[in-house]
């Protein structure tokens, strides 16, 4: 597992335990880190698999994947913060967990079309790394011209 990645997933879990601890009823953290746990678990996946290619469609899908599991995430987050404090009035209602299930599909969609940008934007970064060197070896001086 790569150190950034390792970093990220410790960095998600102590904001979920701090957000658990904190009396919130907004929607905005909770969708955050939602989005943000579902982005660790399919990164900690894909950097499992031995052969996964950034290809469009790869990243396409996993970006769909990251906004469906997002949304369900965010409704078990709601859920355990609600059976957590256990209040008379709920954190969240039952009406407001469901409502974040029907976003389940928008999110998928939406995680899609990030996946697609992101597959535009691939080859840009590949480029570069391949220009820079070259670059850099026309940049160095030439010892050798009798200069």
């Amino acid at each position: 597992m790569r150190l950034g990645l390792r970093w990220l997933t410790i960095g998600t879990g102590l904001m979920t335990f701090a957000w658990l601890g904190v009396e919130d009823t907004s929607t905005l953290p909770v969708a955050a880190l939602g989005v943000l746990i579902a982005l660790c678990g399919v990164l900690l996946w894909a950097s499992a698999q031995p052969d996964f290619p950034p290809t469009p469609l790869t990243l396409s899908l996993t970006g769909g994947l990251i906004g469906a599991l997002g949304a369900l995430t965010t409704t078990l987050l709601m859920f355990v913060k609600t059976a957590w404090h256990s209040h008379i009035a709920p954190d969240y209602p039952a009406l407001m967990m469901l409502a974040m299930l029907e976003r389940a599909p928008s999110w998928a969609a939406a995680g899609v079309c990030v996946g697609l940008a992101l597959a535009l934007l691939w080859p840009l970064g590949d480029a570069k790394r391949k220009v820079e060197p070259v670059i850099a070896a026309q940049q160095r001086p030439d010892h050798d011209n009798g200069v």
